[in-house]
């Protein structure tokens, strides 16, 4: 019995050092510039148009020991911007995912990491995180979340992801009253 609580203490102890460590990482770095020097990687970054009403760009940089995906605003003629907020992963075997979908709020913007290995099937999220675009934050969601394999930077014509859930949502709602795609 007294194994078992020692157990259990330091499992919840490394749980709260890893989020103390999250936590240390996002304090260190929201409000700052997304220039700032420590928070370069080698590797090229990548980066994608969240909301253009909004000024807003995911950054995701490969750091030494860690991923991280930056939420960035930026300023009519800024180049770099302020982080707003950060979301930083360990386990560099996860990678990030950006077109994911909550079923419960379809219009949301969502991201999530998975373990995909190449493969181009849908995926169920093993950590997945609602946008809120007014705020500029993630939310971490507990419930299960579906990602598909697409790559938005090849894609011509495609919107921001904001853009893109709205369309998803419109599409959803017209294909909810069309009688010929309903058995």
């Amino acid at each position: 019995m007294l194994r078992l609580k020692f157990a259990t203490g330091v499992a919840i102890s490394l749980v709260a050092l890893g989020n103390a460590r999250a936590q240390d990482f996002k304090d260190n770095y929201v409000g700052k510039s997304s220039c700032a020097t420590e928070i370069q990687s080698k590797r090229p970054d990548f980066s994608m148009e969240l909301d253009k009403t909004r000024l807003t760009y995911l950054i995701g940089r490969h750091l030494s020991k860690i991923t991280v995906l930056l939420l960035v605003q930026l300023k009519p003629g800024d180049n770099c911007g302020v982080i707003r907020d950060v979301i930083e992963l360990r386990d560099l075997s996860k990678e990030f995912e950006f077109s994911c979908v909550d079923y419960q709020l379809p219009a949301d913007v969502v991201i999530g990491t998975s373990k995909r290995n190449r493969s181009t099937k849908p995926v169920i999220a093993v950590e997945a995180w609602r946008i809120d675009l007014k705020e500029r934050t993630f939310s971490k969601i507990s419930h299960k979340v579906s990602c598909t394999d697409e790559n938005y930077a090849d894609s011509d014509g495609r919107g921001d992801l904001a853009e893109e859930a709205q369309k998803r949502t419109s599409h959803q709602k017209t294909s909810q009253h069309r009688p010929d795609l309903h058995p």
